[in-house]
């Protein structure tokens, strides 16, 4: 690989930036505004072909994330991104690309790391070492192979969020239509007044019963719990009051964040003792008068709403326990509570298998890659007439 250091003098003004997610994007698509500075003469030029490569680290991205200009457009990016160009001769794009983000050239480059390696949100690490960083390359007929093996199941993952997508916005559409009816004998009132609302005042850091998941904002998405996020205690040296412990029947709400604020997911299930975190709201009906599964369907259908009632600066948002109790709900007879929420659970059920192939996919396709990427498993040559590879 070869470090690319040219500048800006042609007044190029696409400004891109790197996504973990998107790959290089132009910078107002991702920043909703362009953060770059006025001048742009000290930018880098990225032609098609020639990588960057982000310091900045996330959770989705521990060790940054490297990509290419896909596009015969140029564009321009800071001076604080790695540039390079890869010799086509022994390696495909495509392939570098995956190579780039893998754990086992993660592993290499680690060793490379300087000391205060986290320091600021960027990974401290030179361009000379990140360069310098070894990586095994099969034969560029091989790296075909992987390339197109990867793009056909990539497709088959496209497809398979596609249905899961539209299966949330059938079952959105059927809400929505629901719960606009109306009529004479749905009664307006708050959220306050049909149920309870808790929030923790800190994360529980031990339990009286080792084992206990702890539900967290991760937890807490398309009106679902999902427990795979969630972390378990290990100690036994504070309890967790009664109250806490969590029932089937109650809804969580995102209370402190950005991003996932103002999420609802109704309690259907729990696999032992399970409680929640700080920045986690419950809700829980105070009687029998409302159905808890409605109202958990409501405050999930309307979390746009909730989301509007939160206070606090951008980096910290909140919602308030008074806003969140003011919150208001049209009710409508119990009976037809009921109703609503037997037509709309089948819906969530398609919609959660749904959501589970596209997990189960995704972790194939990690699984594969990596398998391939260690060079433990050759694709043969007969899958090149499968594939379409010449």
């Amino acid at each position: 690989m070869g470090r690319v250091s040219e500048r800006n003098r042609e007044h190029i003004d696409r400004v891109l930036t790197v996504s973990a997610q998107h790959g290089l994007v132009k910078q107002e698509s991702f920043f909703t505004k362009r953060v770059a500075a006025k001048n742009l003469s000290s930018y880098l030029v990225v032609r098609q072909g020639t990588f960057v490569y982000n310091k900045s680290y996330s959770a989705a991205a521990p060790f940054g994330v490297a990509t290419y200009n896909k596009t015969a457009e140029p564009g321009v990016i800071s001076p604080l991104y790695f540039t390079f160009r890869p010799n086509p001769e022994l390696v495909l794009d495509e392939y570098l690309e995956y190579v780039l983000n893998s754990n086992t050239f993660h592993q290499q480059m680690a060793r490379y790391i300087k000391e205060g390696g986290r320091a600021h949100g960027g990974i401290n690490v030179s361009v000379d070492d990140y360069l310098s960083v070894e990586v095994l390359l099969p034969t560029l007929q091989e790296q075909r192979r992987v390339v197109d093996l990867v793009a056909a199941v990539d497709s088959y993952i496209a497809a398979l969020q596609q249905q899961a997508d539209a299966a949330r916005s059938a079952r959105s559409a059927v809400l929505s239509e629901l719960l606009s009816a109306g009529g004479e004998d749905w009664t307006g009132t708050t959220l306050g007044e049909i149920s309870e609302l808790v929030s923790r005042g800190r994360a529980p850091s031990y339990c009286e019963d080792d084992g206990v998941v702890v539900l967290n904002q991760k937890c807490v998405r398309y009106g679902r719990i999902f427990f795979e996020f969630a972390r378990k205690t290990d100690t036994t040296k504070k309890a967790i009051p009664e109250w806490a412990y969590l029932k089937v029947g109650d809804t969580l709400i995102n209370s402190t964040g950005v991003g996932t604020l103002g999420r609802a997911s109704f309690v259907s299930c729990l696999d032992g003792p399970t409680t929640f975190d700080s920045h986690v709201t419950l809700v829980r009906p105070r009687d029998d008068s409302s159905f808890p599964q409605f109202i958990g369907m409501t405050l999930n259908f309307r979390e746009n709403e909730i989301e509007m009632l939160a206070g606090g600066s951008t980096g910290q948002t909140e919602l308030s326990r008074e806003a969140v109790n003011s919150f208001p709900i049209s009710l409508p007879p119990l009976n037809e509570q009921r109703r609503i929420v037997e037509i709309v659970s089948p819906m969530d059920e398609v919609s959660q298998s749904a959501d589970k192939a596209v997990a189960d996919a995704r972790n194939l396709r990690s699984g594969l890659l990596s398998e391939l990427l260690s060079g433990a498993h050759e694709i043969p040559e007969s899958y090149d007439r499968l594939l379409g590879v010449a």
